[in-house]
């Protein structure tokens, strides 16, 4: 059975010629954007269990509550069968952030045997960034 290691979403996921992957922008915590809109997300996900799959299909959508922002058509990713463990890099770009709230990425797995969704939630705050020094929970001097 598949099985979810790790889900990390950041601006960026670069693949350096020496394989390894550079995350660039992690975020830990809520996301501030200026004003409503569009960003680039990127995300890693790395999900156990998948030793003996040669193929499988991936959907990707965003949401906010039942509503759909966004989602990829079905993409057909081919994998070496004798690893357990697969790490899947995705771009949502544009990522839609029309309001604040909590934005649902939802990645969808499916094999010749078995479909998985695995779900990532991140808050999406609009607005000024906070001064320098001073984060939201901090009175000014």
């Amino acid at each position: 059975a598949m099985k979810l290691e790790d889900f990390i979403v950041c601006e960026d996921v670069r693949l350096e010629v020496s394989g390894m992957m550079t995350l660039v922008g992690f975020f830990a915590g809520a996301l501030r954007i200026p004003n409503p809109g569009s960003l680039k997300l990127s995300f890693a996900l790395v999900v156990e269990g998948m030793k003996g799959i040669d193929r499988f299909l991936l959907l990707v959508e965003t949401r906010v509550g039942k509503d759909v922002l966004s989602k990829t058509g079905v993409i057909e990713c081919k994998r070496q069968p004798g690893v357990d463990s697969h790490t899947i890099v995705h771009t949502i770009s544009p990522f839609p952030a029309p309001r604040p709230g909590k934005y649902d990425i939802r990645v969808t797995i499916e094999t010749s045997s078995a479909t998985e969704t695995f779900t990532k939630t991140i808050a999406i705050d609009i607005g000024p960034q906070p001064a320098p020094g001073r984060g939201p929970d901090k009175a000014p001097a």
